[in-house]
């Protein structure tokens, strides 16, 4: 902070402009900072085997957790450019004869937020994931249409960022892995599955 704060100094005395930057070094700042506990992977097991877990919520958070997906890609990219991507790499267009001799399978998005290109993976747990829902789907609503989307709400429309933090919210609340901080805010929320992911690979 001392050698940002020359600089800044610096900067503006260079250009002849007076600023009035001051920073003590030695002064402790009074304000308590607290972080927000992560999400542990106990958290994670927790709601994945909690007691009526409905199959498009599971498959949903497992395909967020394993590919490392922001809600808003899940929704927006993958839940309708995977489908097609997972069967090529299968072999195979029924999702039943989808095997975990092709795991992991890789999926190429377009992050939302950035624009950019990138390969992630699914791999077994999600892929049987996906594998129960559509085949739950298809024995209420008959055979899957390729145009549509993988995920579909009751009302027959795809999922949205909204829908994920809400599943996420409910489920993490049902099966008692969430917990609230002291301020009242939720400690566990969707974007944490994707900083778990990453501490899980760093170790």
């Amino acid at each position: 902070m001392a050698g940002t704060c020359s600089a800044i100094k610096s900067y503006f005395d260079a250009h002849d402009v007076a600023t009035n930057v001051k920073f003590n070094g030695k002064k402790r700042d009074e304000i308590e900072v607290t972080e927000e506990p992560e999400l542990e992977i106990a958290d994670f097991y927790k709601m994945m085997t909690a007691n009526k877990v409905d199959l498009m919520v599971r498959a949903v958070m497992l395909v967020k957790f394993q590919a490392g997906l922001d809600s808003s890609t899940l929704a927006d990219r993958f839940n309708f450019y995977a489908y097609q991507q997972i069967a090529k790499w299968c072999g195979a267009d029924d999702h039943k004869a989808w095997g975990h001799d092709k795991c992991p399978i890789p999926v190429h998005l377009v992050r939302v937020k950035t624009g950019i290109k990138y390969t992630t993976f699914i791999d077994r747990d999600a892929l049987d994931a996906i594998k129960a829902y559509l085949s739950w789907r298809e024995e209420r609503h008959g055979p899957r249409d390729p145009a549509r989307p993988i995920f579909l709400t009751t009302r027959n429309e795809p999922i949205h960022g909204e829908w994920i933090s809400d599943a996420f919210r409910r489920l993490s609340r049902s099966s008692r892995a969430q917990r609230r901080l002291g301020n009242g805010i939720l400690k566990l929320r969707p974007h944490k599955t994707r900083r778990l992911l990453k501490s899980l690979l760093m170790e």
